[in-house]
């Protein structure tokens, strides 16, 4: 009797492992073929291949099995077992958060002695010119927060300062972020060298210490994501969260929905995960949702308290963007559409400005008409789903397009500007530099790994 049931135990668990192993081919599959597309589309997208080849997509995703296959047939147990054997003299077991923290600062603070005092965006400039007035287009509490730096620069009378200690604590916040990250790693029982590979990274990779003194809200914003989830992961997989954790949700939360207007896309459906599947006390659930509710009404609170308006052409950027491609392709459109169109912008105009992959050189555009679209919602609304299914092909390919940096697995161009910039190189920045004092600007000087906008 034993020897049966030993039997049928035996074969109950052969019929289970090869079950398993044929899910995990079949989600492998999956991956390999969403890549292989995503490969594909992103040639076809930036104008390197005329069509999309279906061979090419199956070429791309049998080579991406290839490797995920080989990858899955790792012993990673034994792999630990040999990088654990490891032995490294001096190893910080219970300060590594402090000691992450102090080594990625110290190599961001002497890279940025060499870019004092930091590197900005055009949008950060923008901000720091009128804080107020792009409110409506940027996260306010960002906003805010600039227009803080620029009146300490006023108080101080030197704005090269108080820029220059806006990217220390920029540099700062995501060095504790990194550090907190290998304090994640090390609790998890992650190898030391794994460990200490990992904050050599974090310290020698040019685009990370590019992105320390470049003071935009984006590099935070993407820090406090990924604390997200290995918060997500210890609430979901071990079902437990501590106090220390709880305050490092609550920053998280915080960072990312004040930091972008969309922040709260992200949140949202996060919370009902967390919610569903995290097992968590009532307490922890509850705090996390009034974090959430406050983090959503601040804004609120601050745009009705500086008069902000939301501008339309911000709503349905990338429509606009869609049918800026279809007069672009000269493709044909009804009188009333285009009559429509070009009392938003010409046609010669939208021509002479668009650029692939973003809206911005027409929606600010002098010539942009952003009254008349703000009173024509509905119509606007109207002329696209007319459009839509006659330009189906370049609808879609626009939205590619636009949207290239969520779905495309190749690296995007990354563009910055100094924070010192010199006045020849634009009329705008003239009206920054004498009203705010900023001096000895050089815009284009190229930042390393960088490419920077107005170049040649």
């Amino acid at each position: 009797m034993n020897i049966i049931e030993g039997g049928r135990e035996y074969v109950l668990k052969k019929i289970q492992m090869k079950r398993l192993k044929e899910k995990n081919n079949i989600l492998l599959v999956v991956i390999a073929v969403i890549f292989g597309i995503s490969y594909e589309t992103d040639f076809f997208i930036q104008k390197m291949r005329p069509c999309i080849s279906i061979w090419r997509i199956l070429l791309a995703a049998g080579v991406m099995f290839i490797v995920l296959k080989y990858l899955n047939q790792i012993d990673y147990e034994r792999v630990l077992d040999k990088l654990n054997s490891i032995n490294i003299k001096k190893y910080p077991q219970k300060n590594i958060w402090l000691v992450g923290t102090c080594v990625t600062f110290t190599t961001y603070m002497i890279c940025f002695l060499a870019y004092y005092p930091g590197v900005g965006t055009n949008d950060f400039l923008n901000i720091l010119n009128s804080p107020s007035g792009l409110a409506n287009q940027f996260p306010v509490c960002y906003c805010a927060l600039v227009d803080l730096v620029k009146q300490f620069g006023l108080y101080i009378n030197h704005m090269n300062v108080a820029i220059a200690i806006f990217a220390i604590c920029h540099m700062l916040l995501l060095s504790i972020f990194m550090g907190d990250w290998l304090e994640w790693m090390s609790k998890h029982k992650v190898p030391p060298i794994i460990c200490l590979v990992t904050c050599g990274y974090f310290c020698l990779s040019p685009t990370i210490i590019q992105s320390s003194y470049f003071v935009t809200r984006d590099i935070l914003w993407a820090a406090a994501l990924i604390s997200l989830v290995l918060i997500s992961y210890d609430i979901i997989m071990e079902n437990s969260i501590s106090k220390i954790e709880i305050i490092k949700m609550i920053i998280s939360i915080l960072c990312v929905l004040l930091l972008r207007n969309n922040g709260m896309y992200v949140i949202l459906p996060w919370m009902i995960i967390i919610c569903v599947l995290g097992k968590i006390s009532k307490k922890a659930k509850i705090i996390m949702i009034c974090v959430v509710l406050v983090g959503i009404l601040i804004p609120k609170y601050m745009e009705k308290d500086w008069g902000v308006e939301h501008l339309f052409k911000e709503t349905v950027g990338i429509p606009l963007y869609q049918v800026s491609s279809v007069v672009v392709n000269n493709e044909e459109i009804t009188e009333e559409e285009k009559e429509f169109i070009d009392s938003i912008m010409s046609s010669e105009s939208i021509k002479a400005n668009f650029t692939v992959g973003t809206l911005d050189p027409i929606k600010w555009n002098s010539e942009f008409h952003t009254e008349f679209l703000e009173e024509n919602k509905i119509e606007f609304l109207s002329i696209w789903f007319k459009m839509l299914p006659k330009h189906f092909k370049t609808f879609v390919k626009s939205y590619l397009e636009i949207t290239r940096g969520f779905w495309s697995p190749t690296p995007g161009d990354f563009s910055a500007y100094y924070t010192i910039l010199t006045m020849e190189n634009s009329e705008w920045l003239v009206d920054v530099v004498q009203t705010l004092n900023i001096n000895a600007y050089n815009l284009y000087d190229e930042v390393p790994g960088m490419h920077i906008w107005g170049g040649d």
